[in-house]
């Protein structure tokens, strides 16, 4: 195993280790069952995560945070059933005029609201979507780490999701997100890395990334930019032509 795989094996398992005393000598709150459930389930802990997070339900069943770390870690462990009637009564909760402020604000700022009251089947992918990005954003945690966050998203919600990320970002919170949308990296980016899958990396400012020449070569398509009312956008053409093909 070379050296570098070898450091960072070790440094895993002390994070587990450490995790794991913590969570067997954790105190009865709520707020901080559900802070070191997720520990364990991001250490790969995932029943015992569970274990923490039913416990803060029953603590407090009116928990915003505890009823929706529960519901996405119950669809995680695939009881289906359980993850959305602990959704459905996040959403409730979440309608209590006596709610946290800071729950009203991001179900307000995402346009959550009307949804408090609805079945979480009838959901679609992008309400879906947004009350799992409400998830990451109540979490607290100062850097939030996105897996393509606008998927699903009509045109208005993804311009809200980018004014309620780079908030978090201008308030002192980081993030980073995975997305192939070269428009909605642009606005939600300040920096870039810029992955070509052959190997080939370059990271930086996004004005020095995100160039045409740069984005044509990683994608394999051709790539232009325009100026449309003072935004940046870009365009993508037909695929580049390998050198064999080219007349």
């Amino acid at each position: 195993m070379p050296n570098s795989a070898r450091v960072l094996l070790s440094v895993c398992l002390l994070v587990c280790a450490v995790l794991v005393t913590a969570g067997t000598a954790l105190a009865q709150d709520p707020l901080e069952l559900v802070k070191e459930g997720r520990k364990l389930e991001q250490a790969g802990q995932l029943e015992e995560g569970l274990a923490l997070y039913r416990k803060a339900v029953a603590a407090n069943p009116k928990l915003f945070d505890a009823q929706l770390a529960l519901g996405r870690a119950l669809d995680l462990a695939g009881d289906l059933p359980g993850g959305r009637r602990a959704l459905q009564e996040a959403l409730s909760v979440a309608d209590d005029a006596n709610n946290d402020a800071d729950v009203r604000r991001v179900v307000d700022q995402l346009d959550l609201r009307e949804l408090a009251s609805a079945d979480v089947r009838t959901l679609s992918g992008g309400e879906r979507q947004r009350v799992a990005v409400a998830t990451a954003l109540l979490q607290g945690a100062p850097l939030l780490l996105l897996d393509e966050p606008a998927s699903h998203l009509d045109l208005a919600h993804q311009q809200l999701l980018v004014e309620l990320l780079r908030s978090h970002a201008d308030g002192g919170g980081a993030v980073v997100a995975s997305l192939h949308d070269l428009n909605l990296a642009w606005d939600l980016a300040s920096h870039a890395v810029l992955l070509d899958g052959r190997g080939g990396v370059c990271a930086g400012a996004k004005e020095v990334v995100m160039t045409p020449v740069r984005l044509a070569a990683a994608f394999g398509v051709g790539v232009d930019q325009v100026e449309v009312c003072g935004r940046r956008r870009f365009w993508v053409g037909p695929p580049a032509l390998r050198d064999e093909e080219r007349p």
